[in-house]
């Protein structure tokens, strides 16, 4: 074998084991949670514990690979029904709060407001609060999340 075509197949080599690692690493830093997410519901409170009008706090307790989590959302009734939203801003994921006397969601972070529908209101966050889904079974009220 000539001395070229020794020094072409060595760098070919090279060029796939280079590749395969890189691969590999990109592999093992996106996590597979990520890549096959699903939705599932998760009971929160009883029916008879929904708000007739307005918003409460709950804790949406779920499991996800394996271990459990918790997280905060409200549940809002409205004359349409009953809506759940996260309590994450969507400008940075600060904890929102809802401020009865001025009927809206503030973020303490930057000043961000969002109407009782978690419509945008004003300051920095670029989207209105996430939507959660909310199922009712039987006399369970249940909350989706992807996990």
């Amino acid at each position: 074998m000539k001395r070229r075509e020794l020094l072409k197949e060595a760098i070919a080599w090279i060029a796939a084991l280079l590749s395969a690692g890189a691969a590999g690493l990109l592999l093992s830093v996106y996590p597979a949670g990520v890549r096959k997410k699903k939705l599932e519901f998760f009971p929160v409170l009883n029916a008879e514990d929904a708000p007739r009008r307005g918003v409460k706090n709950i804790t949406v307790p779920y499991v996800a690979g394996g271990r459990k989590f918790e997280t905060r959302a409200f549940l809002v009734a409205d004359g349409g029904g009953l809506i759940a939203l996260s309590s994450r801003c969507t400008h940075l994921g600060c904890s929102v709060s809802w401020d009865r006397n001025r009927n809206e969601f503030i973020c303490p972070c930057h000043g961000g407001r969002y109407d009782i529908a978690g419509n945008r209101l004003a300051g920095p966050p670029p989207a209105p609060l996430e939507r959660m889904p909310v199922k009712i079974d039987g006399d369970r009220i249940h909350v989706g999340i992807m996990v």
